[in-house]
């Protein structure tokens, strides 16, 4: 301070007094560290009761939502709300799932035309149609007459070894008129029906059984394609149970129709 006058040098020493005077009456003490870190604790718990307040009523408007879907659905599955993840219907939520069709094998069904079983007894006449008659006998014969033969009776016995059980048999009568099949059908069910195919058709037979439970069984059925001999001839004989079940069935070889 080589330019500075004597006055100056005094009032400057006079100013740097002043201060330090003023500097000596400030009370020093210890630092607050203790009430810092009381109020920065103090800080931290407010902190931490906002955010559990805040996840406390984040839960209760979940539980709120849950129990507002499962009145209004009345269903037992909660889904979350948002188009994310629709909701489903009630009326999908109790419909029952498809069940496809239980398929059943094909039967054999009686139709109208299929005449009922013919109860005659022992040795009663039966009119088979052009002048044939038959009965059947207690002793197990299928007896048949024709109009060309009135007097000889063609018997043939169905309860021996020659017909064993759960068989039918054939025979067949043929004239200018037609032909007319008929047999017998051995077992312990009477059939509720037979059948003859021919000529690309299907026959309904009369059934003739006794009563009770005889064992056996016999059937005729008509024809006005042809004598015998002249393409009339049968192709194959089927006796049917009462629900369709085959009890027996003739297959007759090219040869013999």
């Amino acid at each position: 301070m080589g330019g500075t006058s004597p006055g100056e040098r005094a009032a400057g020493e006079r100013f740097v007094e002043a201060l330090a005077d003023s500097a000596s009456r400030v009370p020093v003490g210890p630092a607050p560290v203790e009430g810092i870190v009381r109020r920065g604790r103090a800080v931290r718990r407010r902190a931490r009761l906002a955010r559990a307040v805040a996840a406390s009523a984040v839960v209760v408007a979940c539980f709120v939502t849950a129990g507002l879907q499962l009145r209004a659905g009345d269903t037992h599955v909660v889904t979350p709300a948002g188009p994310s993840a629709p909701r489903t219907p009630p009326s999908a939520a109790r419909t029952p799932p498809s069940v496809p069709p239980v398929r059943t094998s094909p039967s054999v069904r009686t139709s109208p035309s299929v005449p009922p079983v013919h109860t005659v007894a022992p040795g009663e006449r039966i009119d088979a149609g052009r002048g044939t008659t038959m009965w059947l006998t207690a002793d197990g014969q299928h007896v048949v007459v024709t109009r060309d033969m009135p007097d000889q009776e063609q018997a043939k016995r169905v309860l021996d070894g020659n017909m064993p059980v759960g068989t039918v048999n054939l025979r067949t009568f043929g004239d200018t008129d037609g032909t007319l099949f008929t047999g017998a059908y051995r077992g312990p069910d009477t059939p509720a029906r037979v059948t003859v195919e021919t000529g690309g058709k299907t026959l309904e037979a009369q059934v003739v059984t006794l009563p009770g439970r005889p064992g056996w069984a016999v059937y005729h059925a008509g024809t006005v394609v042809g004598p015998a001999g002249s393409g009339s001839g049968a192709e194959r004989v089927t006796a049917y149970a009462a629900d369709g079940a085959v009890l027996a069935r003739l297959d007759l070889p090219q040869s013999w129709r």
